[in-house]
């Protein structure tokens, strides 16, 4: 049977298909021979080389399977996926890209549970990061299969800190020495030739703060103003001139790709630039050597967290093919899907004993380190609330603006104060409001609403919200107001 794969690219919707019923596993699909159609949503489809290569080699083992790839940009990949699923245009296996977009996709009960499958099969989930995270916060079933891994590293061009006479850079380079660093070099490559420069970045709040920080940052409760030396750090490089501008980079379509330009002596960016860097050399696309170290640290003596971000696959619950949805996931996110993606220079999430070795050997053939990316991987971050979520968007906004110069350090941190503050209000009224559809334990509900009674700003949102507390109520509960029931007691009514 002549194999098929069908590549749509989008921005947008342009198609509505059909929904159907959540099926539970049933006759394995490389047991049969009936022809199954997969429409298979991610990004970067035309511009990547591995995720092709894995298609390919997946039709090519399972003729009767053909695969119909909608691609999209990635910059747009996140509305795109959403107005598809707004659309209810049929996808069978969706490529998530990140933990964020899987929790939202969980919140809109788009995952189909994968436990029943896992078990079919017995399927080792310990050569994958810890899959805890995949798994539904309020059923704790499996949603997903991790496909790769990644973290964040520093790039650097060799040749042009040769021609500078400055030295390589090392492990445990502090942030204040890579700025120092990247003045340096911007000072003695302009000498010879303008436009070159000693550092450059991609104004990517998400990334940026997660690089930037030594240990994983709570929005619901760290400080703001341990982002602020991270700003403020940034700022005086491009005062400086020891980063290219980064206004100038945020109207770049193609900054990812700047660091190929050879015009840059040092760049900070995922795990899965290496394949970029590696296919051009391969090509001869790239006239320069190039190294790679562990990003900076803020303190010497106190190394990065390095959590793993993981992108998984899930299968669609209203797929009409989940046993050939739940064949691709396996080959995609299983050992033969892996030792494509290595072989292509990604960090696969399935990593036995084999790949890891193969990682290995390919990484010290071009004299890499390859604990850089093997050891000291923590556990990726658990999946954010819908609330987080919501929180952490706004927060980015705000680190944004600032990094552009339209606003402070000061402002933008009181900014992200007071977003957080209403955030958590807006947290509390919503709450209450659940409390009417739900029962709940008057103990468990006032815990979270007490700080209620005591802030006048929160008192003045549930006045405005006709939910304005009456001074009553029990004494467990900090005299919120809200029930006069003992504490323990299953309460689902309204102020009283």
């Amino acid at each position: 049977m002549k194999r098929r794969i069908t590549v749509i690219f989008l921005l947008c919707v342009l198609t509505i298909g059909v929904t159907a019923v959540y099926l539970l596993p049933q006759k394995r699909t490389e047991d049969d021979q009936t022809v199954h159609t997969l429409r298979v949503a991610l990004w970067d489809y035309g511009t990547v080389s591995y995720d092709r290569r894995i298609i390919e080699q997946f039709t090519q083992e399972y003729p009767n399977i053909q695969v119909e790839v909608v691609s999209c940009s990635p910059e747009y990949y996140d509305s795109s996926l959403e107005s598809m699923l707004d659309s209810g245009e049929r996808l069978d296996v969706i490529f998530v890209n990140q933990l964020p977009q899987l929790a939202k996709l969980i919140a809109r009960d788009i995952a189909l549970p994968l436990d029943d499958y896992v078990e079919r099969d017995a399927i080792d989930l310990d050569v994958y990061p810890d899959t805890d995270v995949l798994r539904d916060p309020d059923t704790g079933a499996l949603m997903g299969l991790p496909y790769r891994q990644d973290k964040f590293v520093l790039y650097y061009n060799k040749d042009l800190f040769e021609q500078t006479g400055c030295s390589i850079p090392e492990n445990g380079m502090t942030w204040e020495k890579f700025a120092d660093l990247a003045q340096t070099l911007t000072e003695r490559l302009q000498k010879t030739q303008a436009n070159r420069w000693g550092a450059t970045l991609i104004l990517e709040p998400k990334h940026i703060l997660y690089y930037m920080s030594q240990h994983a940052f709570d929005w619901s409760q760290d400080d703001f103003q341990n982002l602020a030396a991270g700003l403020q750090l940034w700022l005086d490089m491009q005062d400086s001139g020891g980063v290219a501008d980064i206004v100038g980079n945020q109207m770049r379509l193609d900054s990812q790709r700047m660091f190929e330009t050879g015009r840059y002596a040092m760049f900070i960016q995922g795990s899965w630039y290496m394949n970029f860097l590696h296919m051009d050399a391969q090509s001869g696309q790239l006239d320069f050597s190039w190294g790679v170290i562990e990003r900076p640290v803020w303190s010497e003596e106190q190394p990065n967290e390095n959590d793993a971000w993981i992108t998984p696959l899930i299968i669609h619950r209203d797929t009409t093919e989940p046993e050939a949805a739940w064949t691709f996931l396996k080959f995609v996110c299983g050992k033969q899907g892996a030792e494509i993606l290595t072989d292509e220079w990604i960090l696969p999430a399935y990593q036995d004993a084999d790949i890891r070795a193969q990682l290995r050997r390919n990484m010290q053939a071009e004299g890499i380190d390859a604990d850089i990316f093997l050891e000291g991987l923590s556990d990726p971050r658990p999946l954010p609330t819908q609330q987080e979520l919501a929180l952490s968007e706004q927060i980015y906004e705000l680190y944004r603006r600032v990094l552009l110069g339209l606003d402070t350090v000061s402002e933008g941190i009181e900014k992200m104060e007071q977003t957080r503050q209403n955030w958590k209000m807006q947290s509390s009224v919503d709450l209450y409001k659940k409390s009417f559809d739900s029962p709940w334990s008057c103990s468990s509900l006032f815990r979270i609403l007490k700080s209620a009674s005591k802030d006048a700003d929160e008192r003045r949102i549930f006045h405005e919200e006709g939910l304005e507390t009456s001074g009553s109520g029990c004494s467990d509960c900090f005299n919120v107001g809200y029930s006069g029931k003992r504490c323990g007691t299953i309460w689902s009514g309204g102020p009283q």
